[in-house]
């Protein structure tokens, strides 16, 4: 049977389906969806008042809006009122509840998940990210609150009695710590807990003073290559170098912060200018080429300098700690991107690594420079490869994306005949400029298995998002590329075309340790606190990147 079409009653433009034609009236006519179109709907229908339950005289509960096409729901009670007038429901409702927990307890009945985790089902997966998403636009717009920020009053007196009782119950017995009498020797979370703790004292600021066993800990953890010279008396803060270390090669004194001591064990008479993880990286390079690598270049783009400089190849890297290239010590916003486009004028490629991705994606960094230096395990032809769509897998962009995986609407792959999928491209809704894009699909993430090289699989998986989207009704495709990793012209040799070149530098939030999505500070409007007062009061500052730039690709 033909499903009826809607028209829309501002523009006479009709839809087939109710989903384009809802964001039709919000985008084109700015008519929100929920309350506000069901108000025109109402409007349009000659409906008065919103028909409510007539389960009882004093029920004042309103019948559910089904949407343009269904209406309101065709029965006269909201859902489950009508249990309430149905008497032999009403006087067995107790049998009923009663025989099910006697089933559940049984084993007679089984909830659908009994037994699934996040590691053995998808769908537990995608139910958790689907909840969490929608919980955490709730809280951000303020359509959710929670009951202690609604009642401050009664969460008060809540929380007086829950301490009140805990102490009692610790006090006689009833209540015993799950650790008493465990030691690290004997258990093994107290002793992953116990290195967890070491692990915040190596990297965060601290307040107060940590004991002086645990400090000798932390400052001889690299005797092998520095003597500690200073006592704990010498000792302040994480990140207030007082502390003498003689270097067990030059025998040169020198003075470090625990964090410098923790975060770059290297004698800088020994290595100037070069930390741990720059020296690392330049070692990487060099098992990868026999052609000349330059270690802190000054040549390129004088007076700046690259941290690693391959000049056959045209590619530098630049390796950025958290702390020493966040806004603490750099002000301008713009560093990094200025350094950028000095090397892109210099017809070199600039990669920025940071020191969270080193210590962390160490794996998915080694491709990157790998294919950028033209070494690859395994090479493949895209166009003898088979185009597959799925669902949008997030494991596989967490093991090969820098950036990790993201919720998208599908996912597009190559996969070769043992059916392993190689590259992939997942799709989404525009979540930046929503209204202004909103006749498009974005690509959300776009990679390849690490270590293989895949000829031609941008070209051929654009073509076939390109087809999809227009088989949705959509003009074509957009992206995001990150100046900081690339400068797209791998897009460009695709068909795509750079709509606009910067859409701003991207930022993080740092502890110095490991950075935040911009959203993990925001400003409290319920106690009166700007952003940056927040980020304060939580010890993190601002790391910047490049800029993004935005492509679009529309087929002619």
């Amino acid at each position: 049977m033909k499903s009826e079409r809607l028209k829309c009653m501002f523009c006479d433009r009709d839809f087939g389906q109710e989903k384009p034609f809802v964001t039709h009236l919000e985008n084109a006519h700015e008519v929100v969806q929920g309350e506000e179109q069901m108000k025109l709907y109402m409007k349009l229908n000659d409906i008065n008042d919103r028909p409510t339950c007539q389960c009882s005289s004093d029920c004042d509960k309103q019948i559910k809006w089904l949407g343009w096409k269904k209406g309101f729901s065709g029965s006269r009670y909201a859902r489950g009122h009508n249990a309430i007038i149905d008497t032999c429901f009403r006087t067995k409702a107790k049998e009923f509840a009663k025989k099910r927990e006697e089933g559940y307890r049984s084993g007679k009945y089984k909830v659908w998940n009994d037994g699934l985790t996040k590691e053995t089902s998808e769908k537990i997966v995608e139910m958790a990210e689907k909840t969490s998403a929608t919980l955490q636009q709730g809280y951000e717009t303020g359509r959710l609150v929670t009951w202690q920020k609604s009642d401050p009053d009664h969460a008060e007196a809540a929380w007086k009695k829950l301490s009140e009782t805990k102490k009692e119950n610790f006090a006689t017995g009833k209540t015993v710590p799950w650790i008493k009498g465990l030691t690290k020797e004997t258990d093994e979370r107290v002793a992953n807990i116990s290195q967890g703790i070491l692990k915040y004292f190596e990297t965060h600021d601290r307040a107060n003073k940590m004991k002086a066993d645990e400090f000798y800990v932390i400052a001889n953890r690299h005797d092998d290559k520095f003597e500690l010279l200073s006592t704990y008396d010498d000792y302040e803060q994480w990140r207030v170098a007082r502390l003498k270390f003689r270097c067990r090669t030059c025998n040169q004194v020198q003075e470090k912060s625990l964090a410098m001591y923790c975060d770059t064990p290297l004698c800088f008479n020994c290595h100037p200018k070069s930390s741990q993880p720059q020296l690392e990286i330049y070692d990487y390079v060099k098992s990868l080429t026999q052609e000349e690598v330059l270690l802190n270049d000054r040549t390129l783009i004088s007076p700046k300098e690259v941290d690693i400089y391959v000049p056959s190849r045209n590619f530098a890297i630049e390796y950025n700690g958290l702390y020493w290239h966040s806004e603490a010590c750099i002000k301008d916003i713009d560093y990094h991107q200025k350094k950028h486009v000095a090397c892109e004028e210099k017809g070199v490629s600039l990669l920025f690594v940071f020191q969270d991705e080193w210590r962390d994606k160490r794996k998915i960094i080694e491709t990157m420079i790998a294919h950028r230096l033209g070494v690859f395990e395994e090479k493949l032809d895209a166009r003898k490869l088979r185009v597959v769509k799925k669902k949008n897998d997030v494991a596989f962009f967490d093991q090969n994306h820098l950036d990790g995986g993201v919720r998208a609407k599908t996912m597009f792959c190559l996969v070769d005949n043992t059916n392993r999928v190689v590259a992939t491209m997942s799709l989404r809704s525009p979540i930046y400029n929503d209204k202004k894009y909103s006749e498009y699909f974005e690509i959300a993430r776009a990679t390849c298995l690490s270590n293989v090289n895949v000829r031609g699989w941008l070209g051929k998986l654009t073509k076939a998002c390109h087809d999809f989207a227009t088989s949705e009704g959509k003009k074509g495709l957009i992206t995001y590329v990150d100046q900081r990793v690339g400068s797209g012209k791998s897009y460009e040799k695709a068909g795509w075309k750079m709509l606009k070149f910067s859409t701003g530098n991207r930022f993080w939030w740092t502890n110095d340790w490991e950075r935040f999505d911009r959203g993990k500070c925001k400003a409290d409007k319920t106690r009166g606190m700007t952003e940056k007062e927040v980020a304060l009061e939580r010890k993190l500052h601002r790391i910047y990147g490049c800029t993004n730039s935005l492509f679009v690709y529309e087929k002619v």
